[in-house]
């Protein structure tokens, strides 16, 4: 209602508005509004004052991007893992199976159990991997991502050359039940060895070659005789893998994978030496890099303290 005062003016009268009783405390309303998270506190409406209390602008959940991109790889590697068996075992359907070097291995399929075992023995390692990542330190440093895209890249394509069940390019093993569980056994070893290396080194892990931020020269565990335990590790599967398969594709992938970790070996080893200096200068001295004895101790660039 408005009133005419004696000046002529008009006027609000709030005489017969009834006050809208006082809120007491504050309220708080949480919007999560075009992957923003926004929070507002709205404390004396009556009075009309709005407070803002926090705004997390950027992408939803931003904290949780590192878990949510590792969630995505173990799925990707899970349908990964998956394809393959289906591949393994419905080839014939398929046209390319037609194909001489895509045709089933039928004599390795004969063992169906300790093909799969083999394969089980990669999952398992992905999947520890992936969990195993979460409590890793901050990065200081890392390769390039061309850099790191190669060394997957050339990784996984040695695995399916190892583990895909064709005839490629024959057989330089024969299937033998007794050569097969020589292989599980020695891939089971390396799997263990790079478990262990892993678990040794802890928080300063990394996927690429990086340094961490503190970052720690491990010497503990496998690392008082290997610099890459991890990779010693993980070559011995390869070779386990190549054992059970007995394909020469399965040579093939080894060798892929020689050359995949001898590439990033020689790159972290520059990364480390340049981080930590004659500190591991001194480690190359009285360590080997992937196995005890071979080849010989790396000598090192600087003068020995005396």
């Amino acid at each position: 209602m408005e009133r005419e005062t004696a000046d002529g003016r008009f006027e609000r009268d709030y005489s017969q508005v009834k006050p809208r009783p006082e809120r007491r405390g504050a309220g708080r309303i949480v919007f999560a509004v075009c992957m923003a998270e926004v929070r507002v506190v709205k404390s004396d409406r009556a009075a009309g004052r709005v407070a803002i209390a926090t705004v997390d602008a950027g992408w939803a959940g931003a904290a949780q991007w590192p878990e949510m991109q590792r969630k995505k790889k173990l799925l990707l590697e899970a349908v990964f893992c998956g394809l393959l068996l289906v591949f393994g075992k419905y080839l014939h359907l398929n046209s390319i199976g037609s194909i001489p070097f895509f045709a089933r291995d039928h004599a390795l399929l004969s063992h169906r159990k300790l093909w799969l075992a083999c394969a089980c023995g990669w999952v398992a390692f992905s999947l520890y991997w992936e969990i195993a990542a979460r409590n890793v330190a901050e990065t200081k440093s890392s390769e390039s991502r061309a850099s790191r895209g190669l060394h997957v890249f050339l990784t996984n394509v040695a695995v399916l050359l190892q583990i895909a069940p064709i005839r490629g390019l024959g057989r330089f093993l024969p299937v033998s039940s007794s050569i097969m569980v020589t292989g599980l056994a020695i891939e089971a070893g390396g799997l263990y060895l790079a478990i262990w290396a892993r678990r040794h080194l802890g928080r300063f892990w990394s996927g690429e070659i990086a340094i961490k931020v503190e970052h720690e020269l491990i010497r503990s565990g496998p690392y008082k005789l290997m610099r890459h335990p991890i990779y010693t590790g993980l070559l011995t599967m390869y070779v386990g893998t190549a054992l059970v398969v007995g394909s020469w594709l399965a040579i093939i992938g080894l060798a892929v994978g020689l050359f995949a970790y001898w590439r990033k070996i020689q790159l972290e080893e520059t990364n480390l030496r340049v981080a930590f200096g004659a500190k591991y200068e001194d480690y190359c001295r009285t360590t080997w890099a992937l196995v005890p004895g071979l080849p010989p101790r790396r000598k090192s660039s600087l003068p020995t303290e005396r």
